[in-house]
């Protein structure tokens, strides 16, 4: 979902401004953005214009760095900086002066080996893209190396806990048929979110929707912070470059909250309702618009979807509380209320979901991630979850032929398929 909504049952703590706990440029922290499509993008120049005005005011508080896939993205990055600019509706570029767009430097490098352990690292890709990214990410994690995830997942966090508890040697992603990744989390990791709308518009350009009434210039909300679900692991020793033993919640969100354009919001308590509801909002459209290949404006007002839609936030709702999950009293109904209100927003109500672009472009999507979840968590606990199980399962033959999972073949005026063998390492 990309407009902002309030969080739902979020007991919100917004950081203060940061004070000087570092003592010297020396001290800066690390920080590893992994991923540089449009919300890593964003992300990794928002974060790289403040360290650079920290730099020239000698105040330096942290080092940024960009892992970001070989290609012309990538290219552009390294031989000119990230350039960033506000765009309106129609993806036209905003008039609204130099605040608008601008650009600049950002260390870059294709592999994390060329990085090394840093303090924070911020994964910003997709969450289909995990499964390889996790396991390329090793070099960048040290014994007290913190993490937050922004997929639009209810599983991208469990997924990266369990790998950093097996050492990053699993590389696999979800099976529909068999994984469930549950909701614990790694002390290490933070879950979380971004309230953003923004996309590589060219090579070492990011193109940024308006996102909050009253910002003249390209920013985001990052939602991130503790998950009552924690692993029972011991975390112990130092990162290898000699860096802070460890970054707290706190302190990660009053390093993130001193950068221009950037709004955080740090959950002290339980982050995981503010994730649900981006989620279970992003899944349940983003695949019945697919289904359907309608904008949202018109799944909620065709009699006979709007039914389809309340009964996915309900078993949603249903498999988040049988797992334990503080999903507030009245959560379905007021996640319903939203999607009709995206429905006749102007600037969302023709709206395509990543999801559903991915799809109609014949790409691989992240319906595993997205849906796939609350359909394996509701067979894991014994739940019945009918419509989230009928939407999935329409649109996973889509899904196989884009991941060549599967083959048609024309024979005899009839097309005749040919399935791969459907497992965990689509990623």
């Amino acid at each position: 979902a990309q407009a902002r909504r309030p969080l739902l049952g979020s007991l919100a703590c917004r950081a203060a401004p940061r004070p000087s706990t570092r003592g010297s440029a020396t001290m800066a922290v690390r920080i590893a953005v992994v991923g540089g499509g449009g919300v890593g993008g964003l992300l990794a120049a928002l974060l790289a214009r403040h360290a650079q005005r920290q730099e020239v005011e000698r105040a330096a508080s942290m080092k940024i760095f960009l892992i970001q896939r070989a290609g012309p993205h990538q290219a552009a990055i390294a031989a000119q900086g990230i350039s960033v600019r506000t765009v309106s509706g129609d993806g036209a570029a905003e008039s609204r002066g130099a605040a608008s767009e601008f650009r600049v430097s950002v260390d870059v490098a294709t592999g994390a080996t060329d990085v090394g352990v840093v303090d924070l690292i911020i994964l910003a890709v997709k969450a289909l893209a995990l499964p390889k990214v996790v396991r390329d990410m090793q070099p960048l994690y040290g014994a007290h190396t913190k993490v937050i995830t922004l997929q639009n997942s209810v599983d991208a966090y469990s997924y990266l806990s369990r790998q950093i508890l097996d050492g990053f040697r699993g590389y696999h992603g979800p099976d529909p048929e068999l994984e469930d990744y549950g909701v614990h989390c790694h002390p290490n990791v933070f879950p979380g979110l971004a309230r953003v709308s923004a996309f590589v518009d060219e090579p070492g350009v990011v193109g940024v929707f308006p996102s909050f009434a009253g910002h003249d210039e390209p920013s985001l909300q990052i939602v991130f912070g503790y998950c009552p679900f924690q692993m029972d692991v011991s975390v112990a020793g130092a990162p290898s470059d000699g860096g802070p033993a460890g970054l707290t919640l706190q302190t990660v969100a009053q390093i993130l909250s001193s950068v221009r354009g950037l709004e955080v919001v740090a959950e002290h308590v339980d982050v995981l309702p503010a994730l649900w509801t981006k989620v279970a909002i992003a899944a349940s459209c983003g695949s019945i618009c697919s289904l359907t290949a309608t904008p949202t404006s018109v799944i909620t007002t065709v009699p006979h979807i709007g039914p389809i839609i309340e009964q996915t936030i309900y078993e949603i709702t249903c498999v988040g509380k049988r797992l334990g999950v503080a999903l507030p009293e009245g959560f379905e109904e007021t996640l319903c209320k939203t999607i009709r209100t995206l429905s006749i927003n102007g600037a969302t109500s023709q709206f395509l979901w990543s999801m559903q672009r991915d799809i109609f472009n014949g790409k691989p999507s992240e319906l595993d991630w997205q849906l796939g979840p609350f359909v394996r968590k509701a067979r894991s606990s014994g739940q019945t979850a009918t419509a989230c199980d009928i939407v999935y399962g329409c649109l996973l033959p889509r899904e196989l032929l884009a991941r060549q999972s599967l083959t048609l073949t024309w024979q005899e005026n009839v097309f005749v398929p040919h399935a791969a063998h459907h497992s965990s390492s689509r990623g």
